[in-house]
């Protein structure tokens, strides 16, 4: 199973959803991008290994939980309907027709988003039990959705209060569940792995920020390992110090070049530039996080240090002025009682 969440934004409608996968072979990888050991018991395996958010075209994406399989072969099938004029449901009542009745044992559930050049922006959930239904606020599916649901629509709902802008929130919700996995091992309850985010919005697709993020420990507070998340071209490219590794996850209506030597190099030099929007400094002794949006990348940044040699970042250092921030955050919400405590800093 996994986790994935819907939202209505100030005109987009907005996904997250992590990136577990649940089968029953033996481990490919010993550990995720962000540091979790995999999962491992009699019955399954539970492992970083999917991109489950999915640009169907036209404007609208799709999160998957279930079934990955049957899955990805009902997102193909969307998508052709959806690029060949169908609204969402008009293109779930054509997929009901050709390949309902459907076997309650590889069951899926969909989240989908999508927006008219209008603004327009709306939410569906639909899964193979026989549910489908929209929202004007907030859905949410997978194995992640009891423990984690009531605590991500709170957030979101505080996002509102302080004006945040859609593109923001989508960074800040995928912020919100990487602490939360970052902190507590959540891969045996079927979720975790590094995060996805995406936003439809006046009829376009746009993608989470390039992002940063560090785990801080210690009382000084710098970071003990870097994972950087880039997408290009519908593909989630991650480099982690963690389990020193780049990782490409991908679909088949991904790029069709991915992991060709040209497209590769590509990648690499851009994970290796200092040049991200989204920074995000996870506490890994209380539980609070911060997040840093770059503005401007005509100044070096005031909040973090960099040393760069070669074709990557070396060495990163959070200043002291970001550091006392993240001190005295620490100390004010060390008694909060959600999952996670915010601050949000502008560079």
């Amino acid at each position: 199973m996994t986790y994935c969440a819907a939202w209505i934004y100030n005109g987009a409608a907005c996904l997250v959803a992590d990136s577990a996968i649940t089968t029953s072979g033996s481990p490919r990888v010993s550990e995720s991008s962000i540091g979790e050991r995999t999962f491992v018991d009699c019955n399954r395996t539970v492992e970083e290994g999917a991109l489950k958010l999915v640009d169907l075209g036209e404007g609208t994406i799709a999160a998957l939980a279930g079934d990955a399989r049957r899955g990805y072969e009902m997102l193909e099938f969307l998508s052709r309907e959806i690029r060949a004029g169908a609204n969402v449901p008009e293109a779930i009542t054509a997929l009901e027709r050709s390949h309902g009745p459907f076997a309650e044992e590889r069951s899926v559930e969909l989240l989908l988003a999508t927006s008219s050049s209008d603004g327009d922006a709306r939410i569906y959930r639909w899964n193979t039990m026989g549910s489908f239904e929209h929202s004007d606020e907030f859905l949410d599916v997978g194995s992640g959705s009891v423990e984690l649901g009531s605590y991500i629509y709170r957030f979101i709902l505080d996002l509102k209060e302080d004006d945040t802008r859609a593109w923001e929130s989508v960074d800040l919700v995928a912020a919100y569940l990487q602490a939360l996995t970052i902190h507590v091992y959540m891969l045996e309850w079927s979720v975790g792995g590094i995060m996805a985010g995406a936003r439809s919005e006046n009829g376009e697709t746009h993608w989470a920020s390039d992002r940063l993020i560090m785990p801080v420990d210690g009382p000084t507070l710098q970071p003990s390992g870097l994972i950087s998340a880039i997408f290009r071209e519908g593909v989630h490219v991650v480099r982690s110090s963690l389990n020193n590794a780049t990782s490409f996850f991908a679909t088949t209506l991904s790029a069709g070049d991915v992991g060709s030597a040209h497209w590769t190099q590509s990648i690499a030099g851009q994970l290796s530039t200092i040049n991200y929007v989204c920074w995000v400094f996870v506490d890994l002794r209380e539980r609070a996080f911060s997040v840093v949006f770059r503005t401007s990348f005509d100044k070096p940044p005031r909040f973090v240090q960099l040393r760069q040699i070669g074709s990557g970042i070396t060495e990163v250092a959070i200043s002291k002025p970001l550091a006392d921030l993240l001190a005295e955050r620490r100390s004010a919400y060390s008694n909060t009682e959600a999952p996670y405590a915010i601050s949000i800093y502008y560079d």
